[in-house]
C-alpha cells in the first residue's frame, strides 16, 4: 500500500504522521524515514490517526521502532480498525501513548478545516409542490 509521512516539529522532539497504509509494500520507507529522524535527539511520536491500514508487517515495524528508541517513542492512537489489530494481536500494551491532540506545530500547508457553521441562517432549499 502506500504510505506518506509528514514530519512535524514540537518543542521536545517530533511527530511523525502517517497517512495510508504500513505493511509489507511501505514497510521499508517507514524504517527509513524512521532512520533518518532517529539522530535528532528528543522523543519521537508516531501518529496512527490517519493510517487506515496496518498488516503484520507494519507492526513488526512499529515493534522495531520501540526495541530501537525506548522510551523516546510513543504512539498516538490510531483509526478504531488499527488500534483493533494493535490489541488483537496482543502490541498495543507494548506501547506508551501521546494523548495529546494539538501539541504539534502544523504543517506549513495545511488549512484550516471548513467551518460546520457555515449553514447556519440558511434553510434547505423547498421541494417544489406539485
Amino acid at each position: 500500500g502506500e504510505l506518506a509521512i509528514e514530519t512535524l516539529s514540537e518543542a521536545d522532539g517530533l511527530t511523525l504522521v502517517l497517512l495510508g497504509e504500513l505493511d509489507l509494500a511501505s514497510a521499508p520507507a517507514f524504517a527509513q524515514a524512521l532512520h533518518v529522524v532517529e539522530g535528532a535527539g528528543g522523543r519521537i511520536v508516531l501518529d496512527l490517526s490517519q493510517l487506515g491500514f496496518i498488516d503484520s508487517t507494519g507492526i513488526h515495524a512499529l515493534l522495531q521502532a520501540e526495541q530501537r528508541l525506548g522510551s523516546r517513542l510513543s504512539l498516538r492512537r490510531g483509526t478504531k480498525f488499527v488500534q483493533r489489530v494493535l490489541e488483537l494481536t496482543g502490541v498495543a500494551d507494548h506501547f506508551s501513548y501521546d494523548e495529546r491532540q494539538d501539541g504539534a506545530v502544523p504543517a506549513p500547508h495545511a488549512s484550516p478545516a471548513p467551518s460546520p457553521k457555515s449553514a447556519i441562517g440558511g434553510r434547505p432549499a423547498a421541494s417544489p409542490s406539485g
